[in-house]
């Protein structure tokens, strides 16, 4: 019997020490970061370095103990208790110009983040599918639906926004164009064709889903519709996926999806 009480003595004691001696783990966040190093020279396991893909410090999280010291000595507090939280980031640019835009937000469900000087931004997000979107004044929002996210990972993920008043100066038509675009979805080798209800000049803009324009068609007057390959600009397939298309002529506009399949 008195063994017995002993050796639930000695396990007991044994689960607290193993349980006392457990420690979360930190992350860095990379929008944050600015790779000024710090932390490296105070960490006392050498779990932090330099990620050469993100341009920031990086925890190994079989390395981290838990300390804490890196969170203390961060002149940016970009350093987090490690709870399966991920990243989405990238760079917001004006299609016009292709510099990155300062001041525009992309938001997931609750999160927000607005892009910075040079257009990066980052959103912090826990496990779970978003829809994303990007928007800022005077341009086109963008949206990028069922973004799955997974634990402790980082997705790029660029915008291209598109200015509202691109479109020509002629007078507006209260009329939409009631463009047909068929077959859609369309298998990848085959011809999209683009009907129009008259027979005046227009362009169309094809885009991806982050709104980067791959191809720009043009209809001459006299006819009645446009064909496009499915390549971009320079004559490459496209691989399968939803495209966005923008027609313009005159001041009308309409816009749409296209499904290319395998």
């Amino acid at each position: 019997m008195r063994r017995a009480i002993n050796v639930f003595l000695l396990i007991s004691f044994g689960f607290i020490l193993f349980a006392g001696s457990v420690r979360e783990t930190y992350q860095i966040n990379p929008g944050i970061c600015d790779g000024c190093a710090e932390c490296t020279f105070i960490c006392p396991n050498g779990a932090i370095s330099y990620d050469m893909e993100l341009h920031c410090m990086r925890i190994d999280q079989n390395l981290c103990d838990g300390c804490g010291d890196c969170v203390e000595i961060c002149p940016r507090s970009a350093i987090y208790p490690n709870d399966a939280r991920s990243f989405i980031m990238g760079t917001v640019r004006d299609s016009s110009t292709q510099f990155g835009m300062r001041g525009a937000v992309v938001h997931a469900d609750t999160c927000v983040a607005m892009s910075g000087l040079f257009g990066d931004y980052c959103l912090v997000l826990y496990e779970g599918t978003y829809d994303v979107t990007c928007s800022a004044d005077g341009f086109e929002d963008l949206l990028v639906e069922d973004v799955v996210v997974q634990p402790d990972t980082v997705i790029k993920m660029d915008f291209t926004l598109v200015r509202e008043n691109d479109i020509d100066d002629d007078p507006i038509d209260e009329h939409p164009l009631a463009i047909q675009c068929f077959p859609n979805p369309v298998r990848a080798g085959n011809t999209v064709r683009f009907s129009l209800p008259d027979d005046r000049s227009c362009t169309i803009e094809i885009y991806n889903v982050v709104g980067q324009k791959l191809r720009s068609l043009t209809k001459a007057s006299r006819t009645s519709s446009i064909s496009w390959d499915a390549r971009d600009r320079h004559g490459k397939p496209l691989p399968s996926g939803i495209y966005l298309y923008r027609v313009r002529s005159g001041g009308r506009k309409d816009s749409g999806k296209i499904l290319l399949i395998e």
